[in-house]
């Protein structure tokens, strides 16, 4: 199984990441492709597209070797802010809907007077 996973990920392409531990390097993470994979010597050929360099990796030396998925993105904010007509009279609406009708009836002959006024 594991070879033919191997020789299909490298006849298609695939874009793998794969977790290396390395003598004195600790863990190496690379993502790239598998040029060639030699099963006789358990080993694989693999370019680093980050580095643009190629690697001779021992099965002894991979940790972990997956198909590389890319970070979901962040829906972005539309750039253009949306333009939102401001409506005085519905603004006043709305207030006067909150207001008490204590506070309605000290209001009313404001607004009386400003009615005969236009």
């Amino acid at each position: 199984m594991v070879t033919s996973q191997f020789t299909n990920w490298q006849t298609d392409k695939t874009l793998l990441r794969i977790i290396t531990v390395e003598k004195g390097k600790g863990h190496q993470t690379h993502v790239g492709n598998i040029i060639f994979y030699d099963e006789s010597s358990q080993s694989i050929l693999f370019y680093d597209l980050d580095q643009k360099k190629n690697y001779n990796l021992s099965m002894s030396e991979i940790e972990d070797i997956h198909p590389f998925q890319k970070p979901a993105k962040k829906e972005e904010k539309p750039s253009v802010r949306l333009q939102v007509k401001y409506d005085p009279k519905e603004k006043a609406i709305n207030i006067i809907k909150e207001l008490s009708m204590e506070e309605l009836q000290a209001l009313l002959p404001l607004l009386q007077l400003i009615a005969k006024r236009t």
